[in-house]
């Protein structure tokens, strides 16, 4: 785990989809680095974007922005977030705060390539 308290690690799936994925807090002293990466993937050409978050115990509004941010910066070029394997705490946040509305949930990466047709 990095000294901050996030690891971010990015691999590519079949058709070069990037997932990212997180272990630890997302959270207002976290979210920089996420933002860096997604911003990053994105300034690439990425613009289907898997996060898995299956290992992330919290995550604050500050985390929920840099998402929220993400998911703007890709609709511009009809792109899309999906965020895999919420922990229970994790998914009540995304529907309490309505974001289940703007990103694709998915219990597994599987179920997020085969909607994106990969």
């Amino acid at each position: 785990m990095g000294q901050d308290g996030l690891d971010i690690n990015v691999t590519r799936e079949s058709g070069g989809i990037p997932v990212i994925k997180l272990e630890g807090e997302v959270d207002i002293y976290t979210c920089p680095q996420l933002k860096d990466t997604i911003l990053r993937l994105i300034d690439e050409g990425n613009y289907h974007i898997i996060i898995d978050m299956e290992r992330v115990p919290y995550i604050d509004s500050a985390g929920l922005g840099v998402l929220v941010g993400a998911r703007r910066r890709v609709g511009e070029h009809d792109g899309s977030i999906s965020i895999v394997n919420p922990n229970p705490s994790v998914f009540k946040v995304l529907e309490i705060t309505r974001l289940t509305k703007i990103f694709d949930v998915y219990q597994d990466k599987e179920g997020a390539l085969t909607a994106l047709g990969r």
